[in-house]
């Protein structure tokens, strides 16, 4: 019972993975060219 629950939670997992990954990744993107931005303006 509970390994196919696991199993079934397993891809969802996997993709919240992925999200939580490219949101991380977005977001240093944004700080990097908001540091960037900054440091050019002066």
């Amino acid at each position: 019972m509970f390994l196919l629950v696991e199993c079934k939670l397993y891809p969802l997992h996997e993709l919240d993975m992925l999200i939580i990954f490219l949101e991380a990744l977005i977001a240093i993107v944004i700080v990097g060219a908001f540091i960037w931005w900054t440091m050019r303006g002066k």
